[in-house]
């Protein structure tokens, strides 16, 4: 398939690299080992494998985060539920107003609404008891509260899967891949004891092809789709 630029309209070159997954609604995930397309104009897009179960495994590390969720992860897991935020903040107990402000970083949430919006998130989702039991026992000697440790995500392309990393780093400021980071937990093809969540291989194709331009979560953005939808093109609603 033929990849042309968005901005100008030349073909764009492919090649395999490191991608900061800004459409995500989320500044420090990074994608490693996919599809980069550039063009002479000097705009770039990634081709986004399996894009859907991307945005899964990212949420589900989420929920073991060993600190409390930011503004923007809250957002990301309701929107990865596609509720709207009136129907999440009712779930939650708490008002559309009070839901807002958590996401908008204005009022901080207790450690109970955090671990609240994780359960909730494991319960609309789905997850099978078994997992469900393995993320509890990850969370309950942890007390979760506001961090001074920046974190990043690395979701690695592995033949047909994903293996994400979910480690601190010294300097989230750098525009550069932070490519010291050491693998913590895995997901995907991965059958050993590293896997926390037991997810498996799913024979899919899926391919997703994003223009790189500034974007917003909630909002349209330009997209070449192949079978998938991209997480940050949810409605304005929710």
């Amino acid at each position: 398939m033929n990849i042309k630029c968005d901005q100008c309209g030349k073909a764009a070159h492919k090649k395999v690299g490191n991608y900061r997954y800004n459409e995500s609604g989320l500044d420090n995930v990074y994608l490693e080992n996919i599809p980069v397309y550039e063009c002479s104009c000097g705009t770039s897009f990634p081709s986004i494998f399996r894009l859907h179960r991307l945005n899964e495994l990212i949420a589900l590390t989420l929920v073991e985060k060993p600190a409390l969720l930011s503004g923007n992860e809250i957002k990301f897991l309701r929107k990865n539920l596609c509720l709207a935020s009136k129907v999440f903040a009712n779930k939650l107990g708490v008002g559309k107003t009070t839901l807002s402000k958590w996401e908008n970083e204005v009022q901080n949430h207790s450690e109970g609404n955090d671990r609240l919006i994780r359960a909730i998130y494991i319960i609309e989702k789905g997850i099978k008891r078994q997992d469900q039991l393995k993320i509890q026992k990850h969370l309950e000697n942890i007390l979760l509260k506001n961090s001074n440790t920046d974190y990043v995500i690395i979701a690695e392309k592995v033949q047909d899967d994903y293996a994400i990393r979910y480690r601190p780093v010294v300097d989230s400021r750098s525009e550069q891949f932070p490519l010291d980071v050491s693998t913590t937990w895995k997901y995907g093809s991965t059958t050993t004891s590293d896997t926390i969540l037991g997810f498996g291989v799913f024979a899919e194709t899926g391919k997703t092809y994003i223009q790189q331009k500034p974007l917003v979560v909630g909002t349209d953005a330009s997209l070449i789709s192949e079978g998938t939808e991209l997480h940050a093109t949810q409605t304005a609603e929710i």
